[in-house]
């Protein structure tokens, strides 16, 4: 946690923290970004609304993507929450994050509503004598469980659960199974419920995944809802585009104490989408 404790701005667009003299304060910026794009001059904060405030806590990043959501977002609650941070002091959101519906639905829980949200929208600059700036590391158990028991209360999680779940995604967002069709007779084969999970609410997620022996699913932030299936026994199978394997879900698998395995795809097209045979698929699943 990082307290800047200076006048600043924060502008609305990407959430970085500006010092008086129209600069970057880095920390202020996500892990990773090394070239900045040059801010607007000075003049152009002139021609645009401020709301004034004494201090506040900056969470601008990864409300968008629901890995980072549940990993990053709500991993800085967390740290919040451990550090007894004053829940008076308001939590800079874009009020843009209020268009995706796992946010909605975080919105709606018990959870968020001890804390103080401050929604900024896109042409108001928050003017600062001070703020916090959360950072928090990925994969980390804590953060993620915590994450799972805001959404998971009151579902069964049972021990002797034998739910199967295959995740598949939308084509609209890439990185799908282009003959997925095909595979489909495969999957239902072997037991598994097809499910995209963007078509579920949080707590319906939350509901099916606790009750999930196995999780397959092509690499994707959906595989993220293994940790409510914790603290019973999951398996984790994980389908990858070919020349691509990202480790997020070994990791977190590991993190949980789930097995895991994968298998890559063959063919790569546009959008790192890819084609799996059949063949290939039931021999994957034979040998689990």
């Amino acid at each position: 946690l990082i307290h800047y404790n200076k006048k600043c701005i924060i502008e609305p667009y990407c959430g970085w923290v500006l010092n008086e003299n129209n600069e970057i304060i880095r920390r202020s910026m996500p892990y990773g970004i090394s070239d900045i794009t040059p801010l607007p001059h000075y003049i152009f904060y002139k021609k645009k609304k401020y709301l004034d405030l004494d201090k506040a806590i900056s969470i601008h990043y990864n409300w968008f993507n629901y890995w980072h959501f549940l990993n990053d977002t709500i991993g800085q609650l967390n740290l919040l929450e451990k550090l007894k941070f004053d829940k008076n002091v308001p939590i800079i959101v874009p009020a843009k994050a209020l268009t995706v519906p796992y946010v909605r639905d975080f919105f709606e829980t018990n959870f968020s509503k001890k804390w103080n949200w401050i929604f900024q929208e896109h042409d108001v600059y928050v003017r600062l004598n001070s703020v916090y700036i959360c950072k928090s590391i990925s994969n980390i158990k804590e953060h993620l469980i915590y994450a799972a028991n805001i959404f998971n209360k009151g579902n069964s999680n049972s021990v002797d659960a034998d739910k199967k779940v295959f995740i598949t995604r939308s084509s609209a967002r890439g990185r799908d199974v282009l003959n997925i069709e095909e595979l489909k007779p495969v999957i239902l084969k072997y037991g598994f419920e097809i499910i995209e999970c963007d078509r579920l609410s949080m707590p319906q997620q939350a509901e099916l995944f606790s009750t999930s022996r196995i999780i397959m699913g092509i690499h994707g932030a959906g595989l993220t809802n293994m940790i409510f299936r914790y603290p019973n026994t999951c398996k984790i199978m994980e389908i990858f585009p070919p020349g691509y394997s990202p480790t997020h879900y070994y990791w977190l698998s590991r993190e949980l104490g789930f097995s895991y395995s994968a298998i890559a795809g063959d063919n790569l097209s546009s959008n790192k989408s890819f084609y799996l045979t059949k063949e290939k698929l039931e021999i994957f699943l034979k040998t689990q």
